[in-house]
């Protein structure tokens, strides 16, 4: 029997029998000879006269994907080389060596998966993704540049050319079926909650950013952007039992009120010397040798930092100016103690008692800065918490307030209280804060009887805990699932006299039925069951108990899927100013539009919508977005 040559293999070349077939042999037919570049990627199965694919595939983690060939008489590998074509996109060769399509190169050199067939209107729904996602202009597609990369990458892309208005278009396209695919989300979905933050573009235009939350069927946190459409006009709905203010935004102005009564605001006059010192230090070639020397100086202690500027929008920017100044101490201490500037800094240098005061301030501030962390959480409810941090916080600052014996501190920390009371005082008012924190179960009510006593001796509030559960039951009334509730319902279906109705005396009287006593007996066994760990998932907590606790579940969907503060529509504008720039300051409302919710919708879900189903109504189109001029 003759060897068999493998083409590749370095002990072939260098094995004699493997030159040269012994004289006395003859070759076998069953065997042949395999000289095909194919049996790179295949194993021969002698016993069986098959062949077995060994290329590894991505879905199995880089097994071999052991598809087994059946060959014919004549032993031609063309069935072979058909299925690394088709399945595997693995070309002939050519004159690259065969040692290069090694099994342990396979993975790095190969897509396993299926790659689609180049189409006109795929290869335009790719450049609308790559637009809106790279905030490029529609112009780049008319650039020689951008059309030779395509055809460099595939020459078919010759005849695939199209100008600004057709992906305009396209990306109005895109925002279409995106939308419908969110619809089709939010279509099942039986209790949502919203978010909204305005904006103004660098072009002057007002938008305002709607994002959905809930709580999905799977018991997973929906967060996800819908839209941003224009302001126009006003829009009023029932605030008192609608609207919930954003958690972050209290929290700020309550940290801006204290700052207030410290003293720390500069004066007009403060800030434009500062901005002058600033200026010239960037502009003087003296300074940045100083700014070098500090840098060695501060790099002693600590990784290369800079200072913060303070931005009042911006949540927490005062509280991590005023820690980066103390963690930087030395280095501006060093900086206003210099002559080697022409500006006189040292008027900017601060005492130690007026370090010890900024000290003091952000001892005030940091446990704002910790709960607004914990309140801007997309993935985890946040609402639950809500009561216990405004509480929590009003404790706190007292403790600190009496830390320290200074003449400012108490003023300030009674206006920061203050405003948290205020706040405090209206999320009681309401259902949802309520609700979410008893059906959050590492909370339930003992927190709030914890801090009862502490609320009344303060004068913050006189709400009692009785009173917090009596709203809460009063509330799961409209959830009731429980089995009397449902039997009750089945039997109103069924033609019987009108049984009337008991009046408020009547029912507490003789009771308020066996539904009530159902839906209050599982309340209450809830509430005196342990409260469970810190680091307890709550929504798995209800997905695994909401067959004991049907009604209760069903309000859990409701209130826990609400966020505490408007951080998700906040993120959403926070690149929202990369879209307009020099090269689009002309973009009109819609283009504005579209192309932010298709870069926000691709990145959440990571797929391309197809939009050749998409048709554009010509008497919708506004024609001057479409007439952007993308100047360049």
């Amino acid at each position: 029997m003759s060897e068999i040559e493998v083409i590749g293999s370095d002990d072939a070349s260098h094995t004699p029998s493997t030159a040269a077939a012994s004289p006395l042999s003859s070759p076998t037919p069953n065997l042949p000879v395999q000289r095909s570049w194919v049996w790179t990627h295949f194993k021969l199965l002698n016993d069986e006269g098959k062949v077995e694919c060994q290329v590894p595939e991505k879905k199995k983690n880089g097994a071999p994907c052991n598809q087994r060939l059946t060959r014919d008489a004549t032993a031609s590998t063309k069935s072979m080389s058909e299925h690394l074509k088709r399945m595997h996109h693995i070309l002939p060769p050519g004159q690259e060596k065969t040692s290069q399509l090694l099994l342990t190169n396979l993975l790095k050199r190969q897509r396993v998966e299926q790659r689609p067939v180049l189409t006109a209107s795929l290869l335009k729904q790719a450049i609308g993704y790559f637009i809106a996602e790279a905030d490029l202009p529609y112009s780049i597609v008319e650039r020689k540049s951008f059309v030779h990369l395509l055809e460099l990458l595939n020459p078919s892309t010759v005849n695939m050319e199209y100008g600004r208005k057709t992906m305009a278009d396209e990306i109005e396209k895109l925002y279409i079926a995106h939308h419908n695919h969110i619809e089709g989300i939010l279509k099942d979905m039986k209790h949502l909650s919203f978010t909204l933050d305005a904006w103004t573009s660098p072009n002057q235009k007002a938008f305002m950013a709607v994002t959905a939350h809930g709580i999905t069927s799977d018991w997973k946190v929906l967060d996800i952007f819908i839209g941003m459409p224009t302001v126009q006009g006003t829009t009023i709905f029932d605030a008192d039992t609608q609207l919930l203010g954003c958690m972050a935004h209290v929290i700020n102005l309550a940290a801006h009120d204290g700052l207030k009564t410290f003293g720390a605001n500069l004066s007009a006059d403060d800030i434009v010397e500062k901005e002058v010192l600033l200026n010239h230090m960037d502009q003087t070639n003296q300074c940045n040798e100083t700014r070098k020397t500090l840098i060695n100086l501060q790099t002693i202690q600590w990784q290369t930092e800079t200072l913060i500027l303070d931005v009042r929008t911006r949540w927490n920017s005062t509280y991590l100016m005023l820690k980066r100044a103390l963690d930087l101490k030395l280095v501006c201490t060093t900086f206003c103690s210099s002559n080697l500037s022409k500006v006189d800094a040292s008027k900017f240098s601060l005492l130690d008692a007026e370090w010890a005061k900024v000290a003091q301030i952000t001892t005030f501030l940091e446990p704002l800065y910790d709960v607004t962390k914990i309140l801007c959480r997309s993935k985890y409810p946040t609402l639950s918490m809500a009561l216990p941090i405004y509480i929590s916080l009003i404790r706190t600052i007292y403790r600190i307030r009496e830390t320290y014996d200074a003449d400012k501190l108490i003023p300030a920390a009674t206006e920061m209280i203050e405003k948290l009371k205020k706040y405090l005082t209206l999320a009681l008012e309401k259902t949802a804060p309520i609700c979410a924190m008893i059906l959050d179960p590492r909370i339930k009510l003992s927190y709030f009887e914890k801090a009862h006593l502490f609320l009344v001796e303060h004068s913050i509030s006189t709400v009692k805990p009785s009173e917090i559960l009596k709203n809460f039951k009063y509330e799961a009334r409209s959830f009731d699932q429980s089995p009397s509730k449902m039997r009750q319902g089945k039997a109103s279906t069924k033609k019987s006299k009108a049984v009337k109705k008991m009046s408020i005396i009547e029912a507490d009287i003789f009771g308020q039925g066996p539904v009530t006593d159902d839906l209050m007996g599982k309340i209450q066994q809830y509430l005196s069951e342990p409260n469970k760990k810190q680091n307890t998932d709550i929504l798995y907590f209800w997905s695994r108990h909401q067959n004991l606790y049907p009604s209760l579940a069903a309000m859990a969907k409701c209130y826990l899927g609400i966020p505490a503060t408007s951080a998700p529509s906040e993120r959403v504008f926070s690149c929202s100013k990369t879209i307009i720039g020099s090269q689009r300051h002309s973009l009109g409302a819609s283009s504005i539009e579209h192309l932010l919710c298709v870069k926000e919708w691709y990145q959440k879900f990571n797929e391309m919508m197809d939009s050749t189903s998409v048709t554009l109504k010509k008497a919708n189109i506004d024609r001057s977005d479409n007439d952007d001029s993308d100047d360049d």
